[in-house]
């Protein structure tokens, strides 16, 4: 393999390393064309385009642009960070009529839409998308699913299951953050943590239901919830209206406060029912902190791989909080799972993920060759 060109949907921090991981563990550099900017949710979360200045990262100009690039890198590997859009579908037809060896890291689909949108994204994603991409998953060598272990969703839309690789997002760790070694005192003073934008498919209110479920057992905890979203006031009503006096909102939390909290909290919850991944559970394991993981998160690939907290079933509340309950009761439970998250935390980053990712890209491409 001559060289490595990625086209990358954004400056997104769970993706630039990894590729430029990828690169290294190929023995070639990776060009890396960026089709968005970072997004104002980012910036605003304390994330600049500066902490990428080791990439070597340009622009993307327009699909004019895409064909000048094709022809003098021919014989590189190319690959696209996003394919489902119309504009990566126009880009990567162009690459196909060029002969180009490429392969695909996205997503697998996932309908993150609330009720009535939902039905109709369902409905596209069964009967449309299929259709749309199926020039595409029939020339690509691969596909590195950033869901984690999902390839039924990949298979049902036409992928080959032999071309699927599993990975997920693997970013580096938070800036100013390090990994710390949960102890006795994090068991003792037990603080669950949860974080990010509260939408409607990150179901954040599991977690709500779930420590009234525990104020009902008479079960002690402290519960942290930082940032914003549109999900954010009714959960504040619920724990207004049961009196949960030992949930916190704290809103937005610039991003030295975040790293604090992620650092000391006992455990992190991720909620998501209908989520691809989760990049907030990496931010918190890499920080140390044991996770306790919605199995409709690709993000549970984590527990699977490195056995570093607990898994609940989706839309039930009562599992969840049987969940916490074991970790705030069982001491001895509570400090393994904390010692396999401490050292899973120096294994999630994105350089050792990405050197095992790629040794499984050179089989399949040599296959394609």
């Amino acid at each position: 393999m001559k060289g490595l060109v990625i086209w990358s949907h954004s400056y997104c921090r769970s993706t630039l390393a990894f590729y430029n991981g990828l690169g290294k563990s190929l023995a070639c550099n990776a060009k890396i064309i960026v089709l968005k900017g970072l997004s104002e949710a980012r910036k605003k979360s304390g994330f600049d385009e500066s902490e990428f200045h080791d990439l070597d990262i340009n622009p993307y100009e327009g699909i004019e642009s895409s064909f000048s690039i094709f022809d003098k890198f021919n014989n590189y590997l190319h690959i696209f960070g996003t394919y489902q859009s119309l504009e990566s579908v126009r880009l990567i037809s162009v690459a196909i009529k060029k002969g180009i060896l490429f392969g695909v890291c996205s997503e697998a689909p996932c309908n993150m839409s609330p009720y009535p949108k939902r039905i109709l994204k369902e409905l596209y994603i069964r009967l449309i998308l299929p259709i749309k991409v199926r020039n595409i998953i029939r020339h690509a060598a691969f596909i590195v699913n950033f869901s984690g272990d999902d390839a039924k969703s990949l298979t049902s839309i036409g992928w080959n299951e032999n071309k699927i690789i599993p990975c997920g997002y693997y970013s580096p760790a938070l800036i100013g953050s390090k990994p710390v070694c949960r102890t006795k005192l994090h068991w003792k003073n037990f603080t669950i943590l949860l974080t990010g934008i509260h939408e409607w498919h990150r179901s954040p209110m599991i977690l709500l239901r779930a420590l009234h479920e525990l104020d009902k057992r008479g079960v002690y905890y402290r519960c942290n919830v930082t940032q914003e979203g549109p999900m954010l006031e009714k959960m504040k009503r619920y724990a207004q209206k049961n009196n949960m006096q030992n949930i916190f909102f704290w809103g937005f939390v610039p991003l030295h406060k975040l790293v604090d909290m992620y650092e000391t909290c006992s455990v992190y919850v991720g909620t998501g029912n209908n989520e691809p991944w989760g990049m907030r559970l990496n931010d918190a394991l890499q920080c140390g902190a044991p996770l306790i993981i919605n199995r409709g998160m690709g993000g549970s690939k984590l527990i699977r791989d490195y056995d570093c907290g607990l898994l609940f079933d989706k839309n039930d509340f009562r599992c969840l909080a049987d969940c916490l309950e074991n970790l705030i009761k069982n001491r001895a439970l509570y400090e393994n799972v904390s010692i396999r998250a401490y050292h899973a935390a120096k294994e999630i980053c994105p350089s050792e993920v990405a050197n095992k990712i790629a040794m499984k890209i050179q089989q399949l491409c040599d296959n394609k060759l």
